[in-house]
């Protein structure tokens, strides 16, 4: 295993999102953050950099409403293939694999 994705893994950071139904992607590689800040969202899923806004986050998991907050971060199954799919043809100077 990747040394980067175990500290990406283990940081206080990922501590809010373990043991909840929020999808958290790891982006080990720093360009990764203006890529994703660029493309802004997918299918009105917005990506959130946890680091940055984890006060806005924090406040969605600490109303008790996991739920609502899971449904409305979590990409459905039936869109993971066709997420990948974009991030890999919309990237692919600067993805090698996904």
């Amino acid at each position: 295993m990747n040394p980067s994705y175990e500290v990406a893994i283990n940081s206080p950071f990922m501590e809010p999102f373990k043991g909840t139904k929020i999808d958290v992607l790891v982006l080990i590689n720093n360009v990764d953050e203006i890529l994703f800040q660029q493309n802004g969202d997918y299918k009105g899923k917005r990506f959130v950099n946890i680091e940055s806004s984890y006060e806005e986050i924090a406040k969605d998991i600490g109303k008790g409403h996991e739920d609502e907050v899971a449904s409305r971060a979590r990409i459905p199954e039936e869109d993971v293939t066709p997420f990948c799919l974009w991030v890999k043809n919309d990237l692919t100077n600067v993805i090698g694999k996904v």
